[in-house]
């Protein structure tokens, strides 16, 4: 989510790119409001790089988020994924998931 809770990404954003935000409720940061997370309102191949931090651990079905931010990736596309491994319970609204050193690659094979 793009919302601007306690900072944002978006200042890092190099000047010659397009920063596009996407969260569910409007507001600082925000280009678009989800309706779905497993359903982006952006055709196929869109995105040459996509960004999520600290997003996963809020989705109930991650993998199929994954799948969907696959979909809208260029080919040669970079996808930045973090997530948390450890820490307390921060429901935003939902707080789903913790990671292992091996998530990443088990999101891969399983997209």
């Amino acid at each position: 989510g793009s919302l601007d809770v306690n900072g944002s990404i978006r200042s890092a954003c190099p000047p010659q790119f397009d920063y596009i935000g996407a969260d569910f409720v409007s507001g600082m940061g925000v280009g678009f409001v989800l309706d779905d997370p497993y359903s982006l309102p952006f055709e196929p191949k869109t995105f040459d790089i996509i960004l999520s931090s600290s997003c996963f651990e809020h989705s109930e079905i991650s993998w199929i988020a994954f799948l969907e931010i696959m979909r809208v990736l260029k080919p040669a596309g970079l996808f930045y994924l973090d997530f948390p491994s450890n820490g307390g319970l921060h429901r935003y609204p939902v707080d789903c998931w913790r990671f292992s050193r091996d998530s990443g690659d088990a999101l891969v094979a399983w997209a």
